[in-house]
């Protein structure tokens, strides 16, 4: 994945079009070897499959991947901004990610998701929470999608390369661990499903 090629669309599927639309495009990448990169797949994918009876193939889960990257230690977070900024970290080592006044430092500080999931829109709804499918999604759900996915093909990138850097120099298998606990997400959903 390029970050720079990756383009995003927001999808309001309380709109008609906007879901068979969502589908359709789902539909012809079914074939192509598209890698999905989804922060909690296990939430989105539920969804998809609950409501558009859609199942992706070839997903990444950037939290299930951080956990694996992290040998499963609890003490370490694997919340969307707590990935970005180790994927930010894992990208400028020589920086302070708190306090510093690198270039790089200050993109990241810059760019990073600002909309807390406790945040309300203008009309006192919590914005992640407010997502319900029966009703339109407000400009500021709309902003917080947008930069909610802003960072997963940087995340995907950076685990990836740190993944086989690993394999090569320990002789581990995580790639194929993360590739296998991927597909096992699946198995999971359709059992509590």
């Amino acid at each position: 994945l390029n970050d720079n090629s990756i383009k995003t669309k927001i999808y309001d599927f309380f709109y008609e079009e906007e879901r068979n639309s969502f589908v359709s495009i789902i539909e012809k990448q079914s074939n192509k070897e598209v890698v999905y990169v989804i922060h909690n797949s296990k939430f989105d994918l539920s969804f998809l499959l609950t409501n558009l009876g859609i199942s992706l193939k070839n997903v990444w889960c950037t939290m299930l991947a951080s956990q694996i990257i992290n040998c499963g230690t609890d003490s370490v977070r694997h919340s969307y901004k707590a990935v970005v900024e180790e994927a930010a970290y894992r990208q400028y080592p020589h920086t302070v990610i708190n306090g510093s006044s690198s270039k790089e430092n200050r993109w990241f500080y810059e760019n990073k998701p600002t909309i807390s999931k406790d945040d309300v829109d203008e009309n006192g709804v919590t914005i992640q929470k407010g997502f319900d499918g029966c009703n339109p999604l407000t400009p500021a759900q709309r902003e917080y999608l947008e930069k909610d996915i802003k960072y997963l093909p940087f995340i995907y990138n950076q685990q990836v390369a740190l993944m086989k850097h690993i394999d090569k120099q320990c002789g581990s298998n995580l790639m194929q661990v993360a590739s296998l606990e991927n597909k096992l997400t699946k198995v999971l959903i359709g059992m509590e499903l």
